[in-house]
Order: C-alpha cells, then sequence, then structure tokens
C-alpha cells in the first residue's frame, strides 16, 4: 500500500494512495463438519479481490480532500511516512 499527499493547483492538500493485491493463501484450522477444501476459496478470493482492489485504487486515484486550515495554504508537500500510531508528512506553508 502507498499513501501520500498531494497538492492541488488552489494549494489544498489531498489524501491519494494505491492498493495491492498479491495472493491469498488459506489454511484451515480447524473444522467441526470435516474437511473443507480451500483451495476453492482461495480461488474464489483470487478472482474477487483483485477487482475490489481496482475500484478502491479508482477512488483512492482521484483522492480526498483534507479539511483546509483558514488562511493557510500548502507547498512542497512530501509522502506519508506511516510511524508507529501515527503518520507524518511535511509541507512548507503559506499564510494568506
Amino acid at each position: 500500500m502507498e499513501v501520500g499527499v498531494k497538492l492541488n493547483p488552489n494549494y489544498s492538500l489531498v489524501f491519494n494512495g494505491t492498493l495491492a493485491y498479491l495472493h491469498a493463501q488459506l489454511s484451515l484450522q480447524n473444522s467441526t463438519v470435516g474437511p473443507v477444501n480451500v483451495l476453492l476459496l482461495e480461488a474464489i478470493a483470487d478472482l474477487v479481490l483483485p477487482i475490489l482492489v481496482a475500484s478502491v485504487n479508482g477512488d483512492l486515484a482521484k483522492g480526498f480532500p483534507l479539511p483546509p486550515i483558514p488562511g493557510v495554504s500548502f507547498t512542497n508537500t512530501t509522502d506519508i511516512q506511516m510511524q508507529d500510531n501515527y503518520a507524518v508528512f511535511s509541507a512548507d506553508f503559506i499564510s494568506n
């Protein structure tokens, strides 16, 4: 998963990103009904989840506007860096 903050021409910030789907590896831990073939479930997940990820990526590519701060515009934004329990990005700001 990649996330970032991009700057619109009107100097507002938009949160955007992309998701990647690799593979669903399922295993059976316990069953009270007998043996269950998880290969079929894996095949269904590998068929459906890439379609779902593509749909979500379409929305993420457009981005979600971050709430504006009145009187402040941003320039030179960086990608979001994910840390323990918080996210960080840097930018220069212009006071209007």
